[in-house]
C-alpha cells in the first residue's frame, strides 16, 4: 500500500476540520471541562474509574450515569498540557479523527484485499459531514475515542496471533471505557473473522479474550454506577421502544446517505412519530433485512458492510432508554460500515462518482464547521433548525445575556420557560436576566415561579434563590431557603457556609457532614467541616468545656492529614487544653 495514501486520508480530515481548531468551548463543554474540578487536579487521576462520568462534572445536577473514565482522563491530560484553552482540546479531537480515518482505510484493505477500496473508505470517513458533532464538539470526543480503540481492537483481531488477540482485548477495554456503545465490537469482530474465514481456533481465542475484557469493564461499571444501565423512563415501555426502533434506524440511514440539514436537536423530530412514520420505518427495516439476506450469498463483502450498520446501531436505537434518543454523534461508529459499502461499490468502476461524493461531503463538512466555530452562530442555527427546542432557546438566550444583549436574551429565555415550564434552568437564567436589568423583585419572582411549578432539578432553584438572599446580606433568609429544598449536597454545603457566617459552628459542621454523606467527592465540604470543628472547639474552650474542645481537636488532628495548617492549629489547641 502506498504510504502517500495515509497522508492523503490524513490531509482530507485536517482540511475539513482545520477551521474548528480556533473554535470555542461549546454546549456541555462548559460543565464537562471548564467547570470540572477533576480536570483542575482536585481529585486523583484514577477517580473517574471509580465513579460515573457525569457525576465527576455535574455533581449538583440530576444526571444520567455513564462510565467513561478514559474520556475524562484524556480531558485532564489536555488541561495539563494546554491549560484551559480550546485549541489543544480541539487538536486532540482532530488527531483522534485522523487516526480513525486511517484505521478505516486499513480495515478496508484487510477485509477486501483491495487497496483502492480501503483508500476510498478512509477518505469517505474522513470527510463525512455527520461526523462534525463528534469531532468539532470537544465533548463529542467520547465517540471518536471509542471508535479509535474499537477499530484498533478489530484490526488486531484480524492479525490472528496470540499477542494480537491480547492487544485486541486491551483495545476493546479502552474503547468501552471511552463510551459504552462499543459493546458491539465483539459482534463486529465475529462478522469480520467470518468474512476472512479465519481459523476457528484463532476466532475462539480472540473472541474469548474480548468477552473477558467486556466482562471486566462491565464489572467495573457495575461497581462504579451500582448498576449496568441507567434507570430511565423517558421513552415509554420496552414494547413502545421496540415499535419505534425501526423508525430510528430509518432516520439514521437517511443521515448516512444524505448528511445535510444537520442539527444538534435532531431528536425533537421523533418526539411524536405518527403511525405512518412508524410503518415507514418498519418497511425500511424489512427491506434492509431482505437486502442483507440477498447479499449474504451473492456478495459477502457487501453483506458485511451492510450488516455493520445495524450491528453498530444496536446500542443507540433507544432499546435501552437514552436521555437524548437520537443524535448525529451516535453515527460515528455505524458510519464505518456505510463508508466501506460505498467504497466497495464505487472504488473500482465508478471512481468519478466516488470523487464527487468526497468533494461534496468535504465541502458540506467545511460549511457545517463554520457553525461550530462560533457560539452565537451555533445556537442561532440550532434555533433556526428547531424553534421548538427549549435547550437551544435557553442556550441562545444565555449567549445573548453574557454578551449584554438583554432584549434579545429576554425573547429566548421567556420562550424557553414557555416551552418547558418544568425545567429549572429556564427560571434560573430568567432570574439572572432580571438581575442584569436591575430588577431584584423580578429575579425573586422567577425563582418563586419555578419552585411553584416544581421545575427540575428543584435543588438548583432553591440553591440560587438562597444565593440571591445571601448576596444581599440577608443570611437568615438564605439559610431558610437552602433548608427548604430537597436533600442535596449543594444545599447542605451552602447551609453550612451560612451557619459558619452566623457563628453557629456546631450546626455548620453537621451540615458539612450531611453534604459529604450525599456527595463524598465534595472535597471543599470536607475542609470546611474541619474548619467548623476547629471554630466549634475554640467556642467550647472559651465557654470552659475543655473536654468537648479536646474531642474536637483530636478529631481534626486525625482527619486533617491533607491540610497541614489545620492540623497545626488542632495540635496547638489540643496542647493548650490538655490537663
Amino acid at each position: 500500500m502506498n504510504r502517500s495514501w495515509n497522508l492523503l486520508v490524513a490531509l482530507a480530515a485536517v482540511l475539513c476540520y482545520a477551521s474548528v481548531l480556533t473554535g470555542p468551548f461549546l454546549w456541555d463543554d462548559r460543565v464537562l471541562i471548564l467547570e470540572n474540578s477533576y480536570l483542575k487536579g482536585a481529585q486523583p487521576a484514577w477517580a473517574p474509574f471509580m465513579t460515573d462520568f457525569a457525576r465527576m462534572a455535574l455533581a449538583e445536577w440530576e444526571v444520567t450515569p455513564f462510565y467513561r473514565p478514559l474520556t475524562l482522563l484524556s480531558f485532564r491530560l489536555d488541561a495539563l498540557v494546554w491549560g484551559f484553552t480550546p485549541l489543544g482540546f480541539h487538536l486532540t479531537n482532530l488527531l483522534a479523527h485522523v487516526g480513525c480515518s486511517l484505521a478505516v482505510m486499513h480495515l478496508g484493505n484487510r477485509l477486501f484485499d483491495a487497496p483502492r477500496a480501503g483508500l476510498a473508505a478512509g477518505l469517505l470517513f474522513a470527510v463525512h459531514p455527520v461526523h462534525t458533532e463528534s469531532v468539532s464538539w470537544i465533548s463529542g470526543r467520547t465517540d471518536v475515542l471509542a471508535c479509535l480503540f474499537g477499530l484498533g481492537a478489530l484490526l488486531l483481531a484480524l492479525r490472528g496471533t496470540a499477542a494480537s488477540a491480547i492487544g485486541s482485548a486491551l483495545a476493546l477495554a479502552l474503547a468501552l471505557m471511552a463510551k459504552e456503545s462499543t459493546v458491539v465490537i465483539p459482534l463486529l469482530t465475529a462478522a469480520a473473522l467470518m468474512l476472512r474465514r479465519s481459523p476457528r481456533s484463532d476466532a475462539i481465542r480472540v473472541l474469548g479474550l474480548q468477552v473477558l475484557a467486556l466482562g471486566t469493564v462491565l464489572a467495573l461499571r457495575h461497581q462504579a454506577l451500582q448498576g449496568l444501565v441507567p434507570t430511565l423512563d423517558l421513552a415509554g415501555g420496552l414494547g413502545h421502544r421496540l415499535l419505534l426502533a425501526p423508525r430510528f434506524f430509518a432516520e439514521y440511514l437517511g443521515l448516512l446517505a444524505m448528511p445535510f440539514w444537520l442539527s444538534v436537536e435532531r431528536h425533537l423530530a421523533l418526539q411524536a412519530v405518527p403511525p405512518l412514520g412508524v410503518a415507514a420505518g418498519w418497511l425500511v427495516a424489512l427491506a434492509f433485512a431482505a437486502l442483507l439476506a440477498w447479499t449474504a450469498r451473492k456478495a459477502p463483502v457487501v453483506c458485511f458492510s451492510l450488516a455493520w450498520i445495524p450491528l453498530a446501531l444496536i446500542p443507540v436505537l433507544n432499546l435501552v432508554p437514552l436521555p437524548q434518543p437520537l443524535a448525529e454523534r451516535f453515527l460515528y461508529l455505524p458510519s464505518v460500515g456505510f463508508c466501506l459499502l460505498l467504497a466497495v461499490l464505487l472504488a473500482n468502476r465508478h471512481a468519478r462518482i466516488l470523487a464527487l461524493i468526497v468533494l461534496v461531503w468535504g465541502a458540506a463538512t467545511v460549511a457545517r464547521n463554520q457553525v461550530w466555530n462560533d457560539e452565537g452562530r451555533f445556537w442561532q442555527a440550532a434555533v433556526t433548525a428547531r424553534p421548538e427546542s427549549q435547550a437551544a432557546r435557553l442556550a441562545l438566550g444565555i449567549h445573548h445575556l453574557e454578551n449584554g444583549r438583554l432584549d434579545q436574551a429576554e425573547v429566548h429565555l421567556v420562550e424557553a420557560v414557555r416551552l418547558a415550564p418544568r425545567v429549572a434552568s429556564g427560571y434560573h437564567y430568567l432570574a439572572q436576566l432580571r438581575l442584569a436589568q436591575r430588577r431584584l423583585d423580578g429575579a425573586e419572582q422567577a425563582y418563586r415561579e419555578g419552585i411553584a411549578a416544581r421545575a427540575r432539578p428543584e435543588e438548583l432553584l432553591y440553591r440560587q434563590f438562597g444565593n440571591l438572599a445571601e448576596s444581599t446580606g440577608d443570611l437568615p433568609t438564605a439559610l431558610e431557603r437552602y433548608l427548604a429544598g430537597p436533600p442535596s449536597a449543594a444545599l447542605e454545603y451552602n447551609a453550612g457556609v451560612v451557619l459558619g457566617k452566623l457563628q453557629r459552628w456546631d450546626e455548620a459542621a453537621l451540615r458539612f457532614e450531611r453534604a459529604l454523606e450525599l456527595d463524598p467527592f465534595r472535597h471543599q465540604a470536607r475542609y470546611n467541616l474541619l474548619v467548623a470543628l476547629l471554630e466549634s472547639a475554640d467556642q467550647a474552650r472559651s465557654q470552659g468545656d475543655l473536654a468537648g474542645a479536646r474531642k474536637r481537636y483530636q478529631y481534626v488532628l486525625q482527619k486533617g492529614r491533607q491540610h497541614p495548617e489545620v492540623q497545626a492549629r488542632a495540635a496547638q489547641g489540643l496542647a493548650e487544653t490538655s490537663p
